[in-house]
C-alpha cells in the first residue's frame, strides 16, 4: 500500500510540470461502464484499457481518477479529491485493463495513467452517467409507453445520460433515425439497464445495412462496427477484399441485403457479396475452379465437393464451362451451387453434349443473354380499369382466366382498351417486366437507367430502371433496352431465375429433370435457367416433349408465368 501512495504522489508532483500523451503518442484508452442488480442493488463497475507503446510492456502502471470539477491544474494534495486510484502491470503486447466498483454519481471524471520510470503522464476525460435515466427509459420501453418519436427524441438529447454512443447513429438520415427508434418500441424482449446500450447498437447496425445508401455511408457503417460486431477482417477470406474491387462488392452487398437481422447474417451476405463480384470478374472458365476451392465453405456442399475432386480434369473444365455459361444469370451464391450440383450430378450427359459437332448458334449474347429479335410494331399499352372485372375476350382461357384476374385484382395488370385484355397478343420485355416487378411489390422510385430508347417519361420507365438496377434484366445491346420487343420462352426463363436468385429463393434439386426433345434448341445462356425452373414448377413444357425456347410468349399465358412465380416465393 506504501508504494501505491508515492507511486500516485509522483503523479501528483509530474502533473505540474508534465505535458500528457495524445493518442498519436502510441497511448490509447478506452472506457465503459457495467452495471446489474444484485437483488435490489445497483452494483456498477468501471472498466479501463487500452494499449501504450511495447517498449514499456512489463513496467507498472498507475491509474488515478479524478471526481467532476477537478482539474488537472487544481492542487492535488488532497487525496479525497481522487475517486480511484489503482496500480497494475503492463501486459508483453502493450495493453493494459482496470476493472473496479464505481460508486461515484453522474458527471465528467479524468483519468489519468503514469507508466513507471517515464516523466510523462496520460489525461483523458470521460462522462459517466446516472443510471437514473437509463432506467426510467428501459421501464417506459418495457411498459410500451414510450412513442417511437419521444425516443428519438431523448437519443438525441440524452445519449450522453443514456451511455450511449451517436457515433454509429450519426451516419444515418433522419428517417433512418426514426427507423431506430421504431425497432426499439417494437423489441419484443425485456429491456434492462444491462442491454440497452447492445440493443441500440444492433439496431443502428441493422437499419445502416439494410438500407439503400450510398456506398460511401455503407462503407463508414462496416468500418465503425467492425471492431464490435463484424470482424470481418479476422476471416481469411476478407483478404480478397481490396480497394480495387471495394465498390463493386458494397455495390453487390447492397443488392443482396434488406432484411438481415444478426451480424452473423451481415458477415455471411458480405463475403458472398464478395464470391460474386470475384466471380462475375472471371476471364476464363480455368480460373473458376480456384475460387470455388477457396468459397467451398460458403457454398456448403463438401460431400459433393470430395465427388468433385475425384473427378479428370477434362470433366472439372465441363464443370466449369457449364457453370460460367450460366454466370449471367446467377444474383446469388445459392444459383452457383445449384448449377455446380447440376454439372456434378450429370456430368455424362455433359460429356456426350461436347463431344457432338458445335454449331453456330445457340450461344450467348453478347449484352448479357436476351435474344435479339427486330422490334415489333407493339403500340404502348395504356391500361384502363375494368368497372366489373370482366374481360369480354377470356373465354377461350380458362387455363389462364383465374391467374389473368388475380392478377388484375392486385393492380398488376390492365386491359387495353374497354373490357379487352388481349391474350393472346405477345407480351412485351417493358410489359412482362412490370407485371413481375409489381406484383412482388419490387419497383423503386428512384431507380435510373440509361437506355437511348427507355425515355423518363414512358410509362414503362420505373420497371426498366429497377429491373436494369436490381441487375434482373440487361439492354438488347449497351445503348439499346428495346422494351416493346417480344419476350421468348428462354429469355423469359433467365428473367425469372434472376428474381428467384435476387429473392435468395432458390433450391437445390438434387436430380434434375430433363426430358426435353428440344433441349439443343435452348440457348446456352438459358438451358440452367429453364431447367431449373421446369423443376420448380414454374414453367411447363408441352405435351410433345418441347420447350419451344424461341417461341414468343403471350399475354396469358405471362400471367399465369406470374402467377406461378407467386405461389413458388410464398410457399
Amino acid at each position: 500500500m506504501k508504494r501505491i501512495w508515492l507511486f500516485i504522489a509522483m503523479i501528483i508532483v509530474l502533473i505540474s510540470v508534465s505535458s500528457a500523451f495524445a493518442q498519436e503518442d502510441g497511448i490509447s484508452l478506452e472506457y465503459q461502464i457495467l452495471r446489474k442488480m444484485e437483488g435490489n442493488e445497483l452494483v456498477q463497475t468501471l472498466q479501463i484499457s487500452g494499449k501504450v507503446p511495447v517498449e514499456f510492456a512489463e513496467k507498472k502502471i498507475g491509474l488515478s481518477l479524478l471526481y467532476p470539477n477537478i482539474s488537472l491544474t487544481d492542487s492535488l494534495e488532497d487525496i479525497e479529491k481522487f475517486a480511484a486510484l489503482y496500480q497494475g502491470v503492463i501486459r508483453p503486447d502493450g495493453s493494459y485493463d482496470f476493472t473496479f466498483l464505481f460508486e461515484g454519481e453522474e458527471g465528467e471524471y479524468t483519468v489519468i495513467l503514469k507508466v513507471d520510470s517515464f516523466l510523462n503522464v496520460f489525461s483523458k476525460t470521460i462522462y459517466i452517467t446516472s443510471v437514473q435515466k437509463l432506467a426510467d427509459l428501459v421501464k417506459e420501453l418495457n411498459e410500451k409507453t414510450v412513442a417511437p418519436s419521444a425516443l428519438l427524441g431523448k437519443i438525441q438529447s440524452e445519449w450522453n445520460h443514456l451511455g450511449i454512443s451517436l457515433s454509429g447513429f450519426s451516419l444515418l438520415a433522419q428517417p433512418e433515425q426514426a427507423a431506430v427508434s421504431s425497432l426499439l418500441t417494437e423489441y419484443p424482449e425485456q429491456y434492462t439497464i444491462d442491454n440497452f446500450k447492445e440493443i441500440f447498437q444492433l439496431a443502428v447496425l441493422k437499419v445502416g445495412i439494410n438500407t439503400k445508401r450510398d456506398i460511401s455511408t455503407l462503407k463508414a457503417i462496416f468500418s465503425y462496427y467492425e471492431a464490435s460486431h463484424l470482424k470481418l477482417s479476422e476471416k481469411p477470406l476478407y483478404s480478397d477484399y481490396t480497394p480495387h474491387n471495394e465498390k463493386a462488392v458494397l455495390e453487390q452487398f447492397q443488392r443482396l441485403s434488406g432484411n438481415l437481422k444478426t451480424p452473423e447474417e451481415i458477415r455471411t451476405t458480405f463475403f458472398e457479396s464478395l464470391f460474386l463480384t470475384k466471380f462475375h470478374s472471371l476471364s476464363f472458365d480455368t480460373q473458376l475452379p480456384s475460387l470455388l476451392e477457396k468459397y467451398r465453405g460458403l457454398i456448403q456442399a463438401e460431400e459433393e465437393w470430395i465427388r468433385y475432386s475425384n473427378l479428370s480434369e477434362k470433366q472439372k473444365r465441363l464443370v466449369s464451362k457449364y457453370i460460367m455459361n450460366q454466370a449471367d444469370t446467377f444474383q446469388r451464391m445459392e444459383q452457383v451451387k445449384v448449377s455446380f450440383l447440376y454439372a456434378l450430378n450429370h456430368i455424362s450427359e455433359l460429356e456426350q453434349e461436347s463431344a457432338k459437332p458445335q454449331s453456330s448458334g445457340g450461344g450467348a449474347s453478347p449484352a448479357g443473354g436476351s435474344l435479339i429479335i427486330a422490334p415489333t410494331e407493339t403500340k404502348v399499352p395504356v391500361y384502363e380499369p375494368v368497372e366489373d372485372f370482366s374481360f369480354h375476350d377470356l373465354n377461350e382461357m380458362e387455363w389462364a382466366k383465374e391467374s389473368i384476374l388475380k392478377l388484375y385484382e392486385m393492380g398488376v395488370v390492365g386491359g387495353k382498351g374497354k373490357n379487352r385484355f388481349c391474350p393472346q397478343d405477345y407480351v412485351t420485355r417493358a410489359e412482362f417486366l412490370k407485371m413481375i416487378l409489381t406484383s412482388l411489390n419490387l419497383v423503386q422510385k428512384n431507380a435510373i437507367c440509361r437506355f437511348d430508347d427507355v425515355n423518363s417519361e414512358e410509362w414503362y420507365y420505373p420497371y426498366v430502371a429497377s429491373g436494369f438496377q436490381m441487375g434482373l434484366v440487361k439492354g438488347m445491346s449497351p445503348s439499346l433496352f428495346q422494351p416493346d420487343t417480344p419476350m421468348t420462352r428462354e429469355d423469359i426463363s433467365v428473367m425469372l431465375y434472376r428474381i428467384i436468385g435476387y429473392l435468395n429463393r432458390a433450391v437445390v434439386v438434387k436430380q434434375i429433370k430433363n426430358s426435353l426433345t428440344d433441349y439443343d434448341d435452348i440457348a446456352g445462356y438459358a438451358k440452367n435457367s429453364v431447367l431449373m425452373l421446369l423443376n420448380y414448377e414454374i414453367i411447363k413444357g408441352y405435351e410433345d416433349g418441347s420447350f419451344q425456347p424461341k417461341r414468343n410468349l403471350s399475354r396469358a399465358e405471362a400471367a399465369v408465368l406470374t402467377v406461378n412465380l407467386l405461389n413458388y416465393i410464398n410457399q
